[in-house]
């Protein structure tokens, strides 16, 4: 019995064992089907960015390995187009809640509250708009800081 399955020794009796080739096609399918799902998730989850971003980063590596050294197929474009469009609106939230709660007042003290609740070590003796202060106006907490060192660096 011959266990050397790379070996043609065996060729001209007919009873040499060879492994079969793997079906590239059918590897090929099932990872853009698989990128397909993950750009379908990522669309859906778009209002949680940690997972929106990294499935959509997912599905666009997995369409453009799929392809192999051949054209990308229609599923695999229309992944990565899934993909990116997952990405730009799970963007586009994310910079619309911290634009909303930087520029709303209400928000902002929410925000404070919760902050100073959770991490009162961050607020003991600073002023309570220091978290969101706006840097240039004058007589915010750096300023004061700044000032009382004399104008040297904090």
């Amino acid at each position: 019995m011959d266990y050397n399955y790379n070996s043609d020794s065996n060729a001209s009796d007919g009873s040499s064992q060879t492994r079969p080739e793997p079906d590239l096609g059918l590897l090929s399918r099932r990872m853009v089907n698989a990128a397909f799902a993950c750009s379908i998730i990522a669309i859906i989850l778009f209002f949680f960015c940690y997972l929106s971003i990294p499935l959509a980063v997912i599905a666009i590596i997995l369409a453009l390995l799929s392809r192999g050294r051949q054209a990308l197929s229609g599923k695999g474009v229309l992944t990565i187009v899934l993909s990116v469009g997952g990405i730009l609106l799970s963007g586009m939230v994310t910079v619309y809640a911290v634009f909303t709660v930087y520029h709303s007042p209400e928000l902002k003290a929410q925000m404070e509250d919760i902050i100073d609740y959770y991490f009162p070590e961050y607020s003991e003796g600073m002023d309570d708009t220091f978290l969101f202060s706006d840097p240039t106006e004058p007589g915010n907490y750096i300023d004061q800081q700044f000032l009382q060192s004399g104008g040297e660096s904090i």
